[in-house]
Order: C-alpha cells, then structure tokens, then sequence
C-alpha cells in the first residue's frame, strides 16, 4: 500500500494535467459533477470498475495512468477510514509544471507523469459557512450580481473577490452568507468563513489568528503551521493552489487585514463584507465592488411580513408603513422592530409604531444585545474614525437639510475646503456619510439621530459658533447670488462673515442661478433652524436674499413660507426695518399668489413702518405694491394715485430703476383706464430710463407695457413686437411666469391678427413654461389652445 496514492488526490491531479473542470470532465464521461467532486474530495473513494473506465477514457489516459487511477480506486474501495491529504508546499500550474514536479516543459500531445505521493489520508473538506438566515428576503439585484458574476469565478485567470460594502446594519453580512450558500455547491472543495471584526470595540481578530483558523479547518495539523503571518499565508495559498473554495472574509476594516487571506491562484472565490469602501482592494486586487444601498419600501415590507407574518403585515398596511418609515428602512433597525413584535404577537402593529414615533432617535432601536442595538453598532464605525473626521461628523448633524454642499460643511468646521475634502472621503469611506450627488453630502435618518446624540455633547459655544458659520454661509453666499439675478435690487446691510466661513462667487446669472436651484431645500431649511436656534438677524435677512429667485422661478408656496419666519424673527428682534420688509414681501405674494385681500394689510404694515425708520425708497416699494394690488382688483384710479405716489418717493431718493418701474406702472394704470394715447410716451420714457439703469427686468416690464398699449390702440404689428421683445428679455433674465404671461399675451394679438399657427406655437411654449414650474395656469393656457383646433 505504500506505493499507491489515494484516488481523490490522483484523479484530481489527472483532470487538473488535462486541464478540464469538473463540469467538463462531468460531460465527457456521462459521470455526474457531484459524484465526480464526492471522488476528488475523498468523500467517495473507490467507485466502481465501470465509472473508472468512463472517467479514464474521458481523460484519455495512456496505459500507465490509467492503471494507476484503477489501482487507486480498487484500494480505496478495500479501506474504510478516509484520512486528510498530505500537504503541499507548490500550487500546481496546468500546462507550466510538470506532474512530476520537474520544471522540464512537456512533450506536446503526451500527458506529463505525476508523482504518486505515498498513500495518506484524504483532505479535510471545510463547511464554515454560518447558517443561511431563514426569513432571508429581498435584494434580489444584488443576490443577481453576485451570484451570476462569482458563478463563473472557475474560468478566471485569478481569484475572483466580490466585495460587499455598506453602512452598519444595512445587511452586508445576511446577503453575502445567503449568497455563498447559492455558490457552495459550485465550489466543492469546501467553504473558510472568518470574522474579521474589524469594528468590534474588543479589537480587530489578528491575521495569523484567521489564518491559523483556515489552516485547521484544512487539515492542516497545528505541529506543521510555521510562524509568522507571511509563512502561514504562503502554506494557506499552497493548499488552495488548484482547488475550488468559497472564502467569505466578514467585516474586515481595510484591504492590509484582507490581503494575507486571499488565495494566490484561480479557481477560488472571495467574498468580503466591510463598512469601509475598500478602494485598495478593488483597484489592486481587482474585487468587483458591491454596494448595498437601502432597501426600497416594498422589499421593506416583505421583510416584515417574513419575519412577523403576511396576515399580520396586510391587517394593519398603515402602521407598517409608519413602522417601514420610523426604521428609515434600515434593515437592522426592521429586524429589532420585527423581533418585538414577533415576541409580543398581542400587541398592534399601530401601537408599535406609535411607540417609535414616541421614543424618537435612536432610542426604540435597541436589543438584548450589543449586535442588535443600533447605537451600539453605530458606535464601532464612529469609534474607528481620526479625531477630526469624528468632529466633522458630529458637526454635519447641525446642518438642517438632508444634505450639504462641501463649502458649507467647510463652513460649519471653519477649515478650508482642500482640509475638509479627506474627512469627507473618510466619512463616506466609513459609510457614515453618503454623497447622492457629487460634492453634496449628508446622512442616513437613523445615522443623523446618532450624530446628533454626539452633536448635542458639544460645549453649547462651540455649536453656536459653528451654526453662526453655517448661517454666514449661506447668506452672503446667497446675498451674492441674489446681486447677480438682480443687480438693481435695492440693498440690505449685512454683517462680516466669520474669517473661516467659506462665501461662494458667482462670476455670472447662470452660476448664481444654478447655486440657489441645487441649494434650495438647503437655504429653506436654514431659514428655520436659524430662527430654531435663536438667530434671527440671519433669519429675517436669508429670507430676504431669496425672494427674488423664489418668485422668479416659481416657488411661491416657498416664498411665503420663509417670509412667515422672517415675521417671527423680526418681531422677535423687536426691529422694525426687518419686520417692513418681511410685510412688503408677503404682501407682495399674496397678490402674486392669487390671494389679494390678503395682502393690503402687510402692505399697509410694511408702508408705516418703512415710514417710521425713514426709508424712501421702502416706502415708495411699498405704495407700488399697493398700486399694484388696487389695479389688480379693478380700483384704478386708487391704483393711479398709488403709482404715482410711487413715483415721487423714488424721485426724491435718486433712484432712477425705480423711477423707471414707476413710470411704468403709471402707463400701465393710464392704459387700463382708456388713456392710450397719454400712456404711450410714460411707457417709452420709462424703458429709456430703466435701459440706462441696467435693470432688465424692468425694461422687459415696460416692453410688455408697450405691447399692451399698442394692442389697445389697434397696432397689431407693433403689438407683436413689443411683446416679442418683452419675452426674450424675461427670458434672458430668467422670470419664467412673467414670460409665459408675455406669451399668452402675444398669442391674443396673433388670434387677433388672424395668424393662428403663430398663436398655437405662442401657447404651446407658454403652457409647456408653466408646466415646468408646476403653476396652474398651465391648464388654462391649455384651454386657450383648444380653441385652436
């Protein structure tokens, strides 16, 4: 017996010489996959005569091969006690070393002659896999991925890695156990699985300690395990070296922890989990990054129904969806939420919920272990972080919205922003932080309740101070995009910015533009939470920054929310200026709104007090809103004494833009009362006067004017005009309800004129205006349409 080798070892190192993988060598000789991997593995060690002969002539053996795999077999159907492999220190390489060890290059056509190793006993098989999780649901892109993209891992020319990564508690570890237990069927000569807890607060588990873990389960006896990690990694690879295992490394830290544990030669698989991107371990060992984002709502609700029930979760569809929104999707807090309520099957779905509405941040999430308590598990990233990326972590939970661009979390820091770029990347590296859109960051809901756990441990001075910065920020970033848009806006006085505050420039109306779009909800949430915090000066002022552009582009509802909380603020600050102007702005969308019996009282308001601290020019803004609101309502002549009331106050401050708007709306109040013909020269004198003020908005008014003035004095061609110049200025400036009414004007004038193709394109690109800003008079714009068909 000493002379023969074991069947497994022998027929495994003939495929491997015939380069053939078991599927092929399966088809070949009519011998099924698993009997063939049961014979490689030693858990079936001397088939039959007949299978031996199929298998043998698969292979295409000479004489001498194929007495020794019949040999083999016949021995190892005379013992009964299957016995480990003996270890190998060389991965054989098909088609470069020799069977026999000899580094000699083979004859072409001739089957190299192995070396028969003295009979030993077979090798370990390892099945280390935890157990697959039985309510499992879900992600089944992801499940997709991996399965289909490591299914083929056999043909690759080196190891293939799949590298799951994802925020704490998302389910990295339950996808990548699921899907190896798809795989482990492929991959027969067993499956190694360690935890790296690689953010445990006991401490990482050491290289040679997971190593020494894989050689054991190898079969490898503990007296021939060398010392030291770069030893006992070369005998692990030199094991896997032409075999087929499944590795699944959970929750490593970085790439250094995973290195020492990947096999060195193809035909294995990897599988590593980790909270940390593991960009190393993608771009030098070319692992396919996997990243697990949040389950949608409905994959959320059948992971509740699988884990409390589908009657349950149908009976009470309301306060599962309270739960689903409570747990923000989570997968981790859902199963801590499932758990109470599978132990507790009396209660209601609805008082569960009730009670996470109840409990608020994080505090419902917990469990009877630290493994199920989401603050806990939260706390093992956070833990891992340098000192001042933990800092900027608890910092962004002061920031309002749900995400931040980097000059304002560089602001909220007080660093430059090339200090705070690689904290950020740490941050999202950790995945502590998500970044939806380049350079805008921001927080899972349940990780934004653990900052702001952190948050609210901070000296009270420090937050204030960083709040102060933040609100600096976005005011005189926003004060300046606001000059950009509309540079003849009469001004405000603003404080110095803090030294550290990073102040955004816009070098022209498109970048300014732009700025205020993608920072929208960002502006409307500071303007609260500036006055949440008790900072009313940036309150009432950051409001008034944005109405230009909240009115200009649409956003109405917006534009009378913030000038709401301006009111709260200014009367706060006892601080009359501030509460004019917020009763100006709101009086002012109130007519724009559709809403006009509301608006004289802030008008009437915002009038006394501009009187009060002596401000001319608020006072004369003042009583064109009132003309304005009286004109709307069919009170022309209060409308014309209003205006020109107007009119004289902008005079005497010496401001010519206002003069020009003024003599504007006194042509325009002229012409509603039949005085065309006394109109004409106010309007023209007032487009002179605000062309040379550089106020376009203004011009493109007064054109609009004058083609409603040559409309009513029955000049139809100089009618289009106007209106045609009036639209293209409205446009260049950007107000888009002002240029769909323009339009709509403009068509009436072509139905008019009896050119009704003009008119359905006028309309046409009127209504798709509206649309776009998601204004109601698009539907009656629509209605104009139809009578043109």
């Amino acid at each position: 017996m000493s002379n023969e080798v074991a069947f497994g070892p022998l027929l495994r190192t003939l495929r491997l010489a015939a380069d053939l993988t078991l599927e092929q060598l399966a088809e070949r000789s009519g011998v099924s996959h698993r009997a063939i991997s049961d014979m490689e593995r030693g858990v079936s060690q001397g088939p039959q005569a007949r299978t031996v002969q199929a298998i043998a002539d698969a292979l295409d053996l000479d004489s001498e091969h194929h007495s020794a795999l019949t040999s083999a077999a016949r021995a190892g159907r005379r013992r009964s006690q299957p016995a480990p492999m003996p270890r190998t220190d060389e991965p054989y390489e098909a088609g470069k070393t020799a069977l026999t060890g000899s580094t000699a290059p083979a004859q072409k056509g001739a089957m190299p002659t192995p070396t028969i190793p003295a009979e030993s006993p077979s090798p370990a098989v390892p099945a280390q896999l935890p157990a697959d999780l039985a309510v499992f649901t879900g992600r089944r892109d992801e499940v997709a991925e991996l399965v289909d993209g490591l299914a083929s891992a056999e043909d690759a020319t080196s190891p293939r890695i799949s590298v799951i990564t994802g925020m704490a508690g998302i389910g990295k570890t339950t996808l990548a156990v699921h899907c190896a237990h798809l795989l482990a069927a492929r991959w027969p000569d067993g499956q190694l699985y360690v935890n790296l807890r690689g953010f445990d607060p006991t401490g990482a588990t050491p290289a040679e300690e997971a190593l020494r873990g894989f050689l054991d389960a190898l079969g490898v006896p503990p007296s021939q395990v060398p010392d030291g990690v770069d030893a006992q990694a070369a005998l692990y690879r030199s094991l896997l070296a032409g075999k087929r295992v499944l590795v699944l490394l959970d929750n490593a830290r970085d790439t250094g922890t995973v290195r020492p544990l990947l096999p060195g030669s193809a035909g294995s698989l990897v599988i590593v989990t980790s909270r940390n991107q593991l960009p190393g371990l993608v771009a030098t060992h070319g692992g396919h990054p996997i990243p697990l984002d949040l389950p949608d709502h409905d994959d959320a609700r059948e992971v509740l129904a699988r884990r409390i029930g589908t009657v349950r979760v149908a009976a009470e569809p309301t306060a599962v969806d309270d739960i689903i929104e409570r747990c923000a999707r989570l997968p981790l807090a859902l199963a801590i939420v499932a758990a109470r309520a599978a132990t507790n099957r009396a209660f209601p779905l609805a008082a569960i919920a009730d009670e996470l509405y109840r409990a608020g941040g994080l505090t419902a999430f917990t469990g009877p272990e630290v493994a199920v308590d989401a603050r806990a598990v939260f706390s093992w990233s956070y833990a891992a972080l340098s000192f001042a990326a933990a800092r900027l972590f608890r910092l962004l939970a002061l920031h309002p919205s749900t995400s931040a661009a980097v000059e304002a979390v560089a602001s909220l820091a007080g660093a430059p922003v090339e200090q705070v770029r690689p904290l950020l990347a740490e941050l999202t590296g950790a995945h502590l932080v998500t970044e939806p859109l380049p350079g805008r960051y921001g927080f899972h809901d349940l990780l934004r309740a653990y900052a702001a756990e952190l948050s609210a441990t901070m000296a009270e001075a420090d937050r204030q101070a960083a709040l102060g910065r933040l609100f600096d920020h976005y005011l005189h970033s926003a004060y300046g995009a606001d000059r950009r848009i509309s540079p003849t806006r009469p001004t405000i006085n603003l404080p110095v910015a803090a030294p550290e505050v990073m102040v955004r420039q816009f070098p022209n109306d498109a970048t300014a533009v732009a700025w205020f779009t993608a920072e929208r909800p960002a502006l409307l949430a500071a303007v609260d939470a500036a006055v949440s915090a008790g900072i009313d000066a940036a309150a009432w002022r950051l409001a008034w920054t944005l109405e230009q552009f909240l009115e200009r582009w649409g956003h109405w509802a917006d534009w009378t929310a913030v000038l709401r909380t301006a009111v709260r603020a200014a009367r706060r600050l006892d601080d009359p200026y501030a509460l004019a102007q917020a009763h100006r702005g709101l009086g002012l969308a109130a007519l724009i709104t559709g809403v006009g019996d509301e608006a004289f009282p802030h008008l009437v308001e915002a009038l006394t007090l501009f009187e009060q601290v002596g401000d001319l020019v608020g006072q004369a803004i003042a009583q064109r809103t009132l003309a304005f609101g009286h004109a709307q309502q069919g009170r022309l002549d209060l409308a014309l004494r209003h205006a020109e009331l107007a009119l004289g106050l902008y005079q005497a401050a010496g401001d010519a833009s206002g003069e020009g708007l003024a003599l504007n709306l006194v042509a325009s109040c002229r012409m509603l009362l039949g005085e065309h013909v006394s109109a004409l020269p106010i309007v023209e004198q007032a487009i002179t006067i605000l062309d040379k003020a550089g106020n376009q908005r203004g011009v493109a008014a007064a054109w609009d004017t004058l083609g409603s003035v040559r409309q009513a004095l029955a000049q139809p061609e100089p009618a289009v005009a106007a209106y045609r110049r009036a639209a293209e200025l409205r446009e260049q400036v950007g107000d888009r309800y002002q240029q769909a009414q323009t339009l709509v004007r403009l068509g009436r004038v072509q139905v008019s004129a009896g050119d009704r193709v003009a008119a359905r394109d006028t309309w046409g690109a009127a209504r798709a205006l509206l649309t776009d800003i998601q204004h109601p008079d698009a539907q009656s714009v629509g209605d104009l349409l139809a009578t043109l068909s």
